[in-house]
């Protein structure tokens, strides 16, 4: 499950990111905050029909990057996604 949010920091500009997590067998659902992605200069944030195949994540979006590294970016993940 994912959806958009804006956290309110204070002194500071809103941060508007994506949350992220499943509903896993286990115990102790996994929860991870991301920055969101654009597409040709549009976000969640700026357009409504954004992402219409509810990809959820920069899957083949010029670089690419796989669900595991998007949540849990490395010093060798593509910035911008």
């Amino acid at each position: 499950m994912t959806w958009g949010a804006t956290l309110d920091v204070p002194y500071f500009e809103d941060f508007q990111l994506q949350c992220i997590t499943s509903a896993p067998p286990t115990p102790g659902a996994p929860f991870f905050l991301a920055p969101g992605w654009d597409e040709a200069g549009q976000t969640f944030f700026t357009n409504s029909g954004f992402d219409p195949e509810h990809k959820s994540w920069p899957v083949n979006n010029g670089d690419g990057v796989s669900l595991n590294e998007y949540r849990n970016p490395t010093p060798t993940t593509p910035d911008p996604y």
